[in-house]
């Protein structure tokens, strides 16, 4: 216990929100093996998905759950149902438990290391498994390609193991679009393209969903992945409230000679859209400079308008041609936008 109240309250919230995605993936890994029929596991799935998204908030904040009425007429919506249909064994494509036994280190014949905790098997998918792979992911990856024409990758399978969700997908024919960034195969106009496909895609899924009063995860709750791995331990309700969960992160913020003024800037009244959340190259798969995949979808939640533009020019690189023009179309070169970046690199660089 001393150890625990010895804590940033950050940090405290980060476990416990951690702790909440474990059991949810070990509830789920029960009625996976319980083999609960069609409807059952995808309503059950969803409902304990809300009721955990709810927990997430009441740790240091005056936060009341919804009671099991209310989150059951949430649940009743059928395309949460359909966006957990994944998990159900009875709707997998291929031999997940095979495929996934696969994905082990030190890599065999079959499979092949890309990043922690992501493994390429058989040049036809890509297994992403964790203690930090949520859920919410899966849901995401769902309702994106069922609701938009925005390209993601086909989910095949997701299996719940030892408290650790284990996602197959299938592999992109296409590279990474900050790779082709650094070999240097874009021209002006080709890199113009893509970022005129961004944006129509950043149109989409705003789209999808009306505007909310607060920065939050989707389809609810606080944001928790990515970027807000210490995720806020209240609701923020405006961007004065994202800057100060940003100065908090920023244990050095008052040495910030552009910190952006608080007052004269925004009238408390903003509105978050629904967005990616993380629409960086190293997210984007490309081929023949058109867009065939956004990849990573754990990240998506409500944000300021300026987000995805400030997101999309996350590219450590000397290449000027992506950042003047995601800066332009996106509308990202802002005071504010450039205030929040420079306040998120540098606490993310320290934590």
């Amino acid at each position: 216990m001393a150890a625990w109240t010895l804590r940033h309250r950050l940090h405290q919230t980060g476990i416990w929100c951690s702790f909440i995605n474990y059991a949810e993936a070990t509830f789920l890994c029960v009625q996976q093996n319980l083999a609960a029929n069609d409807t059952t596991l995808e309503s059950i799935a969803v409902l304990m998905h809300l009721f955990l998204s709810d927990a997430m908030m009441i740790l240091h904040s005056d936060y009341s759950c919804r009671s099991l009425e209310q989150l059951k007429l949430l649940a009743e919506d059928n395309r949460w149902c359909e966006c957990m249909r994944p998990l159900n064994p009875s709707h997998w494509s291929g031999d997940i438990p095979a495929i996934d036994a696969l994905a082990n280190w030190p890599p065999g014949p079959h499979s092949r290391h890309l990043a922690q905790d992501v493994y390429e098997v058989d040049d036809k998918f890509i297994v992403k498994r964790g203690l930090d792979v949520t859920i919410k992911e899966v849901m995401a990856l769902e309702y994106v390609r069922r609701y938009s024409s925005i390209p993601v990758p086909r989910v095949h399978g997701v299996r719940c193991v030892r408290g650790e969700v284990h996602i197959v997908v299938e592999r992109i024919d296409g590279q990474l679009l900050s790779q082709v960034l650094d070999d240097g195969l874009l021209d002006s106009d080709q890199i113009q393209g893509i970022v005129q496909q961004l944006l129509r895609y950043v149109d989409q899924i705003r789209s999808l969903e009306g505007d909310r009063r607060e920065v939050g995860s989707w389809p609810f709750g606080l944001p928790y992945s990515g970027l807000f791995r210490f995720p806020p331990e209240s609701p923020i309700t405006s961007l004065a409230g994202l800057y100060r969960y940003w100065e908090d992160r920023w244990e050095a913020a008052d040495e910030h000679n552009g910190k952006w003024p608080l007052t004269g800037k925004t009238d408390g009244n903003e509105s978050m859209v629904l967005g990616h959340g993380d629409l960086a190259p190293r997210n984007i798969f490309v081929r023949d400079a058109q867009v065939v995949a956004i990849v990573d979808w754990e990240t998506i939640g409500w944000y300021p308008d300026f987000w995805e533009g400030m997101m999309a020019r996350r590219y450590p690189s000397s290449e000027s041609t992506w950042w003047d023009q995601v800066s332009a179309a996106m509308e990202a070169d802002g005071e504010v936008a450039k205030s929040f970046w420079h306040i998120i690199k540098n606490a993310t660089s320290r934590s």
